[in-house]
């Protein structure tokens, strides 16, 4: 009995041992969810704060012939306390880079530029007062050039802050500009030729949503406004995400513009296909398309959820075996038969 006692006893140890680690275990997953250990993090940063001058409209797009001649009003709302002095100008205006951002030139400085367009718009006046809280409104005009080019040309109105006129009537400059955009395209034959020059996702991800970007190069004569789609399907073929892509022109002459978006929700799983798929032109009819395929995996839960299933695996059949083994007499306790007495002659 003492033999079957300690591998009851030795039995029970290893069993509370078991026992201790599972609920490790599962307290270390516990703790890991509710922690996001092996989630990710997701951190959001906002910014408020009222504006003290708007400018409207923040652009004017002309379709036009050689020749042409408009006019209309330009206008500055300024909420802030002090009347401010304003000086009004066109200037050149190019973009260059792949988001977009205007670059505002001095009148002359691309008089050789095709895409010029300075010399094509004017205002009433160099200088504007707008008081305090209250709107002030410019006159504009434009005429296009009798021989002026098909295609796309550009300017900017550039409002640059001169003075903050105070209640006591000292003044103080500031450095600072805001810009109506001017986009005019010229009637006549011209060439339209856009490009997806790159459309790329992460091959793989561990939660969505998947960001992904397209590039698209404008190899045209005028600037262009693609108007599309991101759409995502899954390994079935099934769509399960689209979003719209973010509108912007792109100026001519090989520039090229990024769109960026996340597509998707945080628990994907597989391999998904996203498509690009835009048009573009004076007639919005030129398509632009790309696909891209990519993998989505949580693998560090997969991972976890894969050690606790083999560890409960194999501890059942840690415990089977030594059940088994617990359930068989010692072998120094096993009963033998009596001998019987020998009778010698």
């Amino acid at each position: 009995m003492t033999t079957r006692t300690a591998h009851l006893g030795s039995f029970k140890t290893r069993l509370s041992q078991g026992a201790i680690l599972g609920g490790l275990a599962l307290s270390l997953l516990g703790t890991g969810i509710y922690t996001g250990a092996f989630l990710p993090s997701v951190f959001a940063q906002t910014t408020t704060g009222p504006r003290a001058i708007t400018i409207t409209p923040p652009t004017l797009s002309f379709t036009v012939k050689p020749g042409d001649k408009s006019e209309g009003k330009l206008g500055i709302m300024n909420d802030s306390n002090e009347d401010i002095l304003f000086s009004v100008i066109a200037y050149d205006m190019i973009v260059q880079d792949e988001h977009g951002t205007p670059e505002i030139l001095p009148p002359g400085t691309i008089n050789t530029n095709k895409y010029s367009a300075s010399s094509w718009i004017g205002v009433d006046a160099p200088e504007l007062l707008v008081k305090a809280h209250s709107r002030g409104d410019i006159g504009y005009f434009m005429q296009v050039p009798a021989d002026a080019g098909a295609g796309g040309h550009y300017a900017a109105v550039l409002y640059r802050p001169k003075r903050i006129e105070t209640a006591n009537g000292s003044g103080a400059a500031i450095n600072t500009q805001l810009a109506t955009l001017v986009y005019f395209d010229v009637a006549g034959a011209i060439k339209e030729n856009a490009t997806v020059k790159s459309f790329k996702a992460p091959g793989f991800s561990e939660y969505g949503p998947v960001k992904m970007d397209a590039e698209i190069t404008n190899n045209g004569d005028t600037h262009i406004k693609p108007i599309g789609t991101f759409k995502v399907k899954n390994m079935l073929g099934k769509v399960i995400a689209t979003k719209e892509i973010s509108e912007g022109n792109i100026f001519p002459g090989g520039i090229s513009r990024i769109y960026e978006q996340a597509v998707g929700k945080k628990w994907m799983l597989g391999r998904y296909e996203a498509t690009f798929m835009a048009t573009y032109g004076r007639a919005n009819n030129l398509p632009l398309v790309a696909t891209v395929a990519f993998w989505v995996f949580p693998w560090k839960i997969a991972l976890l959820v894969l050690v606790l299933i083999v560890a409960a695996v194999l501890g059942v059949m840690y415990m089977k075996k030594n059940k088994h083994k617990s359930g068989k007499p010692p072998e120094d306790q096993t009963p033998h038969e009596p001998q019987q007495p020998q009778i010698t002659q």
